[in-house]
C-alpha cells in the first residue's frame, strides 16, 4: 500500500497515457469501419453507375 502513495502521480500519469491511447483507438476503429463501409458501399454502386453512363 505504501508503494502506491508513494507513486500516486506516476499512476495518474500512465491512467491518462492509457485513457488517451484507448479514445484514439477507438476513433481509430470508427474510422476504418466507416472507410469499410463506404468502399463496400462503393463496390456495389459503381457498376451500375458505369452502366449508365
Amino acid at each position: 500500500m505504501n508503494w502506491f502513495a508513494d507513486n500516486w502521480p506516476m499512476l495518474l500519469t500512465a491512467l491518462a497515457v492509457f485513457l488517451v491511447a484507448a479514445g484514439l483507438a477507438r476513433r481509430v476503429a470508427k474510422l476504418a469501419f466507416v472507410g469499410v463501409a463506404l468502399g463496400a458501399f462503393g463496390l456495389v454502386v459503381w457498376p451500375y453507375v458505369t452502366e449508365s453512363l
